[in-house]
């Protein structure tokens, strides 16, 4: 046999870095079975205390299973008795095998210096994959995401012309208790009930008690407090996703593998693109508020329920399904307040 033989055979079958498809086996064959250390490739001999090795994944065997298969055996401490249902897949360069092993086990056998290693390893291999995967997948959706978000600037124009509007009208406090009433569930109509009772002492004193009597769920009030412009929000959004170069699959792949082959560059290009797209998903969410609290449905609950005595409403709102394009609002009080009608654009009614 060749020198070069004999070390392919020292090596065992994986000399290279395990690929994705073989840790996916792995997880499947654990999730399917519950037996790691059944598994084809895993390696059932203990493992040198001064080798170096690679955290691969970790795993645990799942619930369902663990009552028929039991402990999973750890070739380093406990090679013919169960010891864990929580482990880590790991790769042994030096031999090219891999070990499931417990998840307590590796630390003691091998030391903290090589423990903290391979899980710092896996921690950054992790952290690679997933920049490349959220960059591969989002890259070329950015240019269509810009174009989209230049085309809801007046959109959020208007859903903070509204907001102002509502605020002149019946205060900015009026429009935060209205919220702050939303935020604990159901807008409630309540009753209200004097007593009279006699303390200890025989005195008598009457008291008001209240009972809930029905009760609306309203979406949507989180719109009139917002602290922000949404306009603002839009642009800032527009000028993240400037920042970010605008691909197609086969560019983005080959900028990911080429221009990106240094790490720290992946970072911050993963950085600034999960920016750009989380700032995407909020102003989403901000016109998706915007539209359900001006949904015909909602404002007709909202007129039905503030005008009713027993709301406690800090405001009142007008609404009429016949007249679908604006509604109104205005104050509570004993005179007759005017009520200030809102027109509501086209692209923030409900279709």
């Amino acid at each position: 046999m060749s020198t070069t033989q004999a070390v392919q055979k020292a090596l065992g079958p994986f000399p290279k870095l395990p690929s994705p498809s073989v840790i996916k086996e792995f997880k499947d064959w654990v999730a399917e079975t519950g037996q790691p250390d059944k598994w084809k490739w895993h390696d059932h001999s203990t493992p040198p205390k001064d080798h170096d090795y690679d955290e691969l994944v970790k795993f645990e065997i799942p619930d369902k299973k663990r009552a028929d298969v039991g402990l999973a055996c750890c070739p380093i401490c406990s090679p013919n008795k169960g010891k864990y249902f929580k482990g880590v897949l790991a790769w042994f360069p030096a031999e090219g095998v891999i070990r499931a092993i417990g998840h307590e086990c590796a630390e003691k056998h091998f030391g903290t210096l090589r423990f903290n290693r391979a899980r710092a390893i896996r921690k950054h291999r992790q952290r690679v994959d997933a920049a490349r995967d959220f960059l591969f997948n989002h890259l070329p959706t950015i240019s269509a995401l810009r174009q989209k978000v230049e085309t809801h600037v007046s959109t959020s124009e208007d859903i903070d012309r509204i907001r102002h509007v509502i605020r002149g009208t019946v205060t900015k406090a009026a429009c935060l208790k209205l919220a702050k009433l939303g935020q604990r569930g159901p807008l409630l109509l309540q009753e209200s009930t004097e007593i009279e009772v006699t303390d200890h002492n025989g005195i008598s004193r009457t008291e008001v008690t209240s009972q809930v009597v029905g009760s609306v769920n309203v979406d949507g009030l989180g719109f009139l407090s917002r602290q922000f412009l949404t306009a603002a929000q839009a642009r800032n959004t527009a000028q993240a996703l400037m920042l970010v170069r605008a691909l197609n699959e086969d560019e983005a792949l080959t900028f990911i593998c080429d221009t990106l082959s240094n790490d720290d560059h992946l970072f911050q290009a993963d950085k600034l693109a999960r920016a750009a797209v989380d700032e995407a998903d909020k102003l989403w969410d901000t016109i998706a508020e915007a539209k359900a609290f001006l949904h015909p449905d909602n404002l007709m609950k909202l007129t039905e329920w503030s005008n009713d005595f027993r709301s406690g409403s800090p405001f009142l709102f007008e609404f009429r399904r016949e007249h679908p394009a604006r509604f109104g609002v205005r104050k509570r009080g004993k005179g007759i307040a005017k009520t200030r009608y809102i027109p509501i654009p086209q692209k923030l009614r409900s279709q």
